[in-house]
């Protein structure tokens, strides 16, 4: 299992969804209701990132406006305290539609939208005749990140365990490696590498899905779509910095990072095909030929240090317990990488 240290660094930064984007199906007479992500308030474009189908054979379709925060880069507020007020602003929503109805939610919204769902069923405003759809929802049963480390706080993001099964039919997509949605339960260093490079290679891209193409995973009511990833994220992004593996260290990776599909008893993927015999330029850079080392992006220190300069100015008397528990992270960033750096270097030695 990954250390306190570890979790804690990867739940304090997929606890975010930032961007949307998804494909679903609609209902014929249904009342599409559209919840944005974390950064995106007004749901805006929502119908267009769904792949355009969003709104087929709808009676209407709405965007609801809802807080989505999380300070320092997006408002103000904490995620806890946004989704809190998220909850609030769907119930109200949701209620004052008429059924049949369908939500559609992305990661922060469908975090709030599902744990509430119980609460809602049970005061009417949602029942068996309406649907709801999750897209990288990280409190999907079993694999989602607030699933798997439930309890877990980190910088006002708490972990708030599984959504619950209820009588409203659900529908989940989550890309494979999506760790907000797809997080392993064993952990090794390429699980947690892969893990951190899927929230900027894997989580803000669902628009171009095709649902013939998922697997599909059926439990009770609830449908689980997973779109297969042909390249794994930590793959992805040492690609994107200049690092290349060969075909041979690509399958080894991607053996390591294997993992069961998303929800509850979801089998093994289908291994992928061996790697092909491919013939490379000798100028291509190479990682056996080249040095390369992982950095973590600026925008998590970044992130760290605004953190805390907005903490300074809510409490300056506390500047210098915020400052020591700043260096804490930063500590952990550097101690990841140099994991990372370690790990690179043993599994692929130059």
């Amino acid at each position: 299992m990954a250390s306190y240290k570890l979790r804690s660094l990867i739940v304090g930064v997929v606890v975010t969804g930032m961007s949307l984007a998804g494909v679903t199906n609609a209902s014929a007479g249904d009342n599409t209701v559209l919840f944005g992500g974390t950064g995106n308030p007004s749901a805006a474009g929502m119908e267009l990132m769904l792949g355009g189908s969003v709104d087929d054979d709808s009676n209407s379709v709405q965007h609801v406006w809802t807080t989505n925060e999380f300070m320092p880069s997006y408002g103000g507020k904490t995620f806890d305290t946004s989704r809190g007020e998220v909850v609030n602003q769907a119930e109200q929503a949701l209620a004052t539609t008429p059924g049949p109805k369908r939500a559609v939610a992305y990661s922060q919204t469908a975090s709030a939208l599902s744990g509430d769902m119980p609460n809602m069923v049970a005061s009417g405003v949602m029942g068996p005749s309406d649907e709801v759809i999750y897209i990288a929802n990280s409190r999907t049963r079993v694999s989602g990140v607030e699933s798997r480390w439930s309890g877990l706080s980190v910088i006002g993001a708490t972990a708030m365990g599984p959504a619950l099964p209820t009588s409203v039919p659900a529908t989940y997509h989550c890309r494979q490696y999506d760790v907000y949605c797809h997080c392993p339960e064993q952990w090794n260093l390429a699980m947690a590498f892969n893990a951190a490079a899927s929230v900027s290679e894997i989580h803000p891209f669902y628009n171009d899905l095709d649902p013939a193409q998922a697997r599909v995973h059926q439990v009770g009511n609830e449908t689980y779509l997973t779109y297969p990833t042909a390249v794994a994220p930590g793959i992805t992004l040492l690609e994107r910095h200049g690092v290349y593996l060969s075909p041979q260290d690509k399958a080894t990776f991607t053996a390591m990072v294997a993992m069961p599909d998303p929800g509850p008893g979801a089998p093994m993927p289908p291994p992928p095909p061996p790697p092909a015999p491919v013939v490379i330029e000798v100028s291509a850079p190479l990682y056996h030929t080249a040095p390369a080392v992982w950095e973590p992006e600026p925008p998590v220190q970044r992130w760290v240090d605004q953190t805390a300069d907005a903490a300074k100015s809510v409490a300056p008397a506390q500047s210098v317990a915020i400052d020591q528990a700043a260096q804490q992270i930063q500590s952990v960033v550097t101690q990841v990488t140099q994991d990372a750096n370690a790990f690179l270097n043993g599994l692929f030695p130059r």
